[in-house]
């Protein structure tokens, strides 16, 4: 990906890890910052018709994008899905393109 956007002359690069549920602060008696991971139903949310489904931070992503400026975006990516969710901050995906 960053020979890619090296070779286009510009581009960004933003990595989400999605494979754990994530790490969140806890401030102990004392006051001290500790960073300990989210429990397992952190990762998933009941869907309308009840069945568990596998929560994605796709916001997060998006709100570093759009401070960054981009509006019209070619993604890089191997999955041929659409990504939803990236309209409602003002970005919208003109292209996919496979990493080879």
């Amino acid at each position: 990906s960053l020979r890619r956007i090296a070779a286009e002359g510009a581009g960004v690069l933003v990595y989400l890890h999605q494979t754990g549920p994530g790490l969140r602060v806890r401030w102990d008696a004392a006051g001290a910052a500790r960073l300990e991971s989210h429990d397992k139903e952190f990762m998933y949310y009941s869907s309308v018709a009840g069945r568990r489904e596998f929560q994605r931070e796709i916001g997060v992503g998006a709100q570093i994008l759009a401070d960054l400026g981009l509006r019209n975006i070619r993604l890089l990516t191997n999955h041929p899905r659409r990504i939803v969710g990236l309209e409602a901050f003002g970005i919208e995906v003109v292209e996919q393109v496979p990493v080879e």
